[in-house]
């Protein structure tokens, strides 16, 4: 029929020795638009490789192969290689309707979860394994940069080896391995104060950094302290521009939103050494910029 055509390719019964009847041959058709329709009924590639969308699927039907004894070790070989098979044959029509919607200006099959992961190749990962970074620094409440620098080096654990990190509890014993002795009792105490509050409450690592970080004070005393330490803050001789801005930089994170960056270069400009504050008025005039102080 034009329009239509049908591959096949006899059988002969030799090939399967073992059945009462030989199998019979099943063609799948192909459209004018060289699409395969949906077949029901279980198929088996006999041969050839598929190189275009217009290349044959060479099938057959298998006769009916429901048995009440046992699988026998030839035919369970036979009954695997038919389900890989299928599996291929049923990928190569799902990529052949994929293709010709595509063509059509239909890319719509991209945006449904799975379907672009048929044609798909995961590479497997590196096995190497990574160097893992060094153990944190014992946090001791000596001021928010030693909070910071515990908190970072802790998480980055967490993301170097999420295997080992699955859980909040791992979490919990980790950073807690990493606190003075003094606020591993502290974290003890608050645990048991919580539970015999609240019998099913957990430990969570959000919870384990607000304790820590609210030994350097309660948030109100401590936005009073950074307040008065900016204040008070000013360059040292023997310390870097780029260390004083570090410092600072820690005092307007308790400051939080209250600190604009207008106000944050104003604050710096004026902590800095006496003839570093004329160089930036002398270079700021030069260039056209308005002088900050």
């Amino acid at each position: 029929m034009e329009g239509r055509r049908s591959l096949t390719r006899p059988i002969s019964p030799t090939e399967y020795p073992n059945r009462r009847r030989a199998p019979t041959v099943e063609t799948i058709p192909e459209d004018e638009e060289g699409g395969v329709h949906d077949n029901p009924r279980d198929v088996e590639i006999v041969s050839g490789t598929i190189q275009g969308d217009s290349d044959p699927i060479q099938v057959t039907e298998s006769a009916n192969s429901s048995h009440s004894g046992p699988v026998l070790p030839n035919e369970l070989e036979e009954l695997r290689a038919w389900y890989k098979r299928t599996k291929e044959v049923e990928e190569i029509r799902a990529l052949r309707r994929m293709k010709a919607q595509y063509e059509v200006g239909d890319n719509t099959m991209f945006s449904i979860p799975g379907m672009a992961s048929i044609a798909t190749v995961h590479q497997p990962l590196p096995s190497a394994d990574l160097p893992k970074p060094e153990p944190p620094q014992i946090y001791s409440k000596k001021n928010r940069a030693e909070f910071n620098r515990w908190e970072r080096d802790c998480e980055s654990f967490f993301l170097g080896s999420p295997a080992n990190f699955v859980s909040e509890a791992q979490k919990v014993e980790f950073g807690t391995r990493y606190v003075s002795e003094p606020l591993k009792t502290l974290w003890k105490f608050y645990c048991e104060s919580q539970l015999r509050r609240t019998p099913q409450w957990m430990p969570t690592w959000a919870k384990v950094k607000l304790v820590m970080l609210d030994t350097l004070g309660t948030a109100l005393e401590r936005q009073q302290n950074a307040y008065e330490s900016l204040r008070r803050c000013k360059q040292r001789p023997q310390q870097s521009p780029t260390d004083l801005l570090d410092y600072m930089r820690l005092l307007w994170e308790e400051l939080g939103a209250e600190r604009t960056p207008r106000v944050q270069v104003l604050e710096y400009t004026s902590a800095l050494l006496p003839y570093i504050q004329k160089y930036l008025f002398v270079t700021s005039r030069q260039e056209g910029h308005p002088a900050s102080g």
